[in-house]
């Protein structure tokens, strides 16, 4: 049997590229070697809200802020006035003041008034909030002690944005 140069090339190719195909490529290929972490990894897991009202009442403050997709479900969360109270942490000897929550007053001019919220392992661990320091400025207001009020900073603890 005679083959020309042509007809062996062609042969060749058309075993070759069969089993190219049938052979994992590198990309399909699993990797089994340990995947390198990714450095100064932290638990902490931020969450930015931009506010539309901070109303002061008698428990706390009241911070209202919208969600959906459009913006048009208004979402009320409580901060009770003892989260920005200092503590004493003991840790191994040290102590540290610590708060649950942190209030900066921000001036005309700057960013608007904001909520940061920190969760440490999945759960709330701190906050810290943006309010303007004039008190006629459009975010503040204040809330009356109701039911509705109460029943708001009887569920401060579990909130989660």
């Amino acid at each position: 049997m005679k083959f020309s140069r042509y007809g062996i090339t062609a042969l060749m190719g058309a075993v070759l590229g069969g089993a190219a195909l049938l052979m994992p490529s590198a990309a399909d290929a699993q990797d089994t070697r340990e995947k390198p972490q990714p450095v100064n990894q932290t638990e902490f897991y931020v969450k930015q809200v931009m506010f539309d009202k901070i109303y002061t009442a008698p428990q706390g403050y009241i911070i209202q802020y919208r969600e959906g997709v459009l913006g048009d479900k208004k979402i009320r969360v409580a901060v009770p006035y003892t989260w920005f109270d200092k503590a004493v942490q003991e840790s191994g000897g040290d102590n540290k003041v610590i708060r649950k929550g942190e209030m900066v007053q921000i001036g005309s001019g700057q960013v608007w008034p904001h909520l940061v919220v920190y969760y440490k392992s999945g759960v709330l661990d701190h906050i810290r909030l943006y309010v303007s320091k004039y008190p006629n400025h459009p975010t503040w207001g204040t809330a009356h002690d109701t039911p509705a009020v109460q029943k708001l900073f009887s569920e401060s603890e579990n909130w989660k944005l």
